[in-house]
């Protein structure tokens, strides 16, 4: 009897075990539509693809519509499994970590002045009007200290806090990776710990994406500005978690009141894009003029484009060896082949 029992206890310890393995959700894999389909012109693809032939700078270029994906295309090296490096489109998704911390509590609000997280603000060689920088002056690139041409934040860049302020925080754009990277030095000592502990829970594990390359500063912390890199269907995966406001797959990620925040315009922008900005985001409009588009930007022509009235998300990487890339084929083959 006893033998009986002890097999079926293993027996049910089994089909529990199927039970844990089989509950575990499939691995995402993007839907796919044809251009037809999705409203697209079905002559764009080989239009594009015959123009993108002779861009030896391009790497990816990826297309979903209304939650499929309907284009992807690779040159060079690059595979459907490569990482490819996103710039400082990096900047665009500690913007959405800003509201995900907001909305679990982490941070109270974004008007909280620096000095809530640096401390090193109180020091005599400061500038005092630095202590009246809050976070949405660097999200929205308006600090007002006065900035590098170099563009790169200092060694140690805590030391971007001991800027001269020369403009009146919160009025003018300049750019500044500085200001980005000191966003995400903020928030990982609001968490308490790792912002990419942090990323990994709260973004990357709820968009299913397994794998995923960061860089560091010197002194270990992963950049707020630079450096992020994913597979090209990871990457899209920011572009839909926009157009549907901050949900993925029925499941709430960020609130949609930051996607709407976030994406609000704040300035009027300024060198090098001469762009409206919002929150680390980037505001136009399309090509024709008719919908408002936003977008996330790196050096040497990165790409997160984002049209929500056309419920459509473009993601384009090239290599990085010059600051911009020509987006012709943009404006001219895949803008106006896409239909209302």
């Amino acid at each position: 009897m006893r033998m009986v029992l002890a097999r079926l206890a293993s027996v049910s310890l089994l089909l529990a075990f199927a039970s844990a393995v089989s509950a575990q959700p499939a691995p995402f894999e993007w839907p796919r539509a044809t251009p037809d389909q999705a409203r697209i012109d079905p002559a764009m693809p080989e239009a594009l693809k015959a123009s993108l032939a002779n861009n030896r700078r391009l790497l990816t270029f990826g297309l979903v519509r209304d939650g499929k994906l309907i284009i992807e295309h690779y040159q060079g090296e690059a595979q459907p499994d490569s990482y490819v490096g996103i710039a400082s489109v990096t900047k665009s998704i500690t913007a959405i970590l800003v509201g995900i911390a907001l909305d679990k509590g982490v941070l109270k609000s974004v008007d909280q002045p620096l000095t809530d997280f640096f401390p090193e603000l109180d020091a005599p060689d400061v500038d005092p009007k630095s202590r009246t920088i809050t976070l949405a002056h660097l999200l929205s690139l308006s600090a007002g200290w006065a900035v590098s041409p170099s563009d790169e934040p200092p060694e140690n860049p805590l030391d971007a806090l001991k800027r001269q302020v020369t403009l009146t925080p919160g009025e003018t754009f300049q750019y500044d990776n500085a200001s980005s990277h000191l966003i995400a030095i903020a928030l990982a000592r609001a968490i308490g710990g790792p912002l990419e502990t942090f990323a990994e829970k709260h973004l990357f594990e709820p968009l299913g994406i397994k794998g995923y390359l960061w860089g560091r500063d010197n002194q270990g912390r992963v950049l707020g500005w630079h450096r992020m890199q994913f597979t090209l269907r990871d990457t899209l995966k920011f572009g839909q978690l926009v157009l549907d406001k901050g949900e993925w797959q029925g499941r709430r990620v960020v609130s949609a009141g930051w996607i709407e925040a976030m994406l609000t315009r704040r300035n009027a922008g300024g060198p090098y894009t001469n762009m409206p900005y919002g929150y680390q985001w980037y505001l136009f409009r399309t090509p024709d003029r008719k919908h408002e588009a936003v977008m996330g930007i790196g050096y040497g022509g990165q790409f997160l484009y984002v049209v929500p009235e056309l419920r459509t998300a473009v993601v384009i990487t090239h290599v990085r060896d010059q600051r911009s890339a020509d987006m012709a084929f943009m404006r001219e083959i895949v803008m106006p082949a896409i239909r209302p």
